[in-house]
């Protein structure tokens, strides 16, 4: 099957789909879905702490519609996956800069 990691901007302009473009590739991805794996990553919950609204929750479980709670982790050249949603992980994955 086929793998598919999407920026987290992407998934930013698939959430609001303003642009047409934008809303037709989420009609695509979510017709289609059950013919890729898609992944989110740290990289999309550390982008998503600097948002100070709580428009981030809506968007973290509109990216779980998507990712199916696919969680790609790279750490020290070691590559995993694990299954766990955007929300969750957001509630225990450490801040940016967090070294602790």
């Amino acid at each position: 099957m086929v793998t598919i990691y999407l920026d987290k901007q992407v998934f930013s302009h698939l959430f609001n789909a303003r642009n047409e473009k934008y809303s037709l590739l989420r009609e695509k991805i979510c017709s289609h879905k059950n013919e890729f794996i898609f992944f989110y990553s740290n990289a999309h919950l550390f982008d998503l702490q600097d948002d100070k609204t709580n428009i981030k929750y809506a968007e973290m479980e509109f990216m779980q519609t998507i990712v199916e709670g696919n969680r790609l982790i790279y750490e020290s050249s070691i590559q995993q996956v694990m299954k766990q949603s955007p929300r969750d992980a957001f509630e225990t994955v450490g801040k940016v800069g967090d070294f602790s």
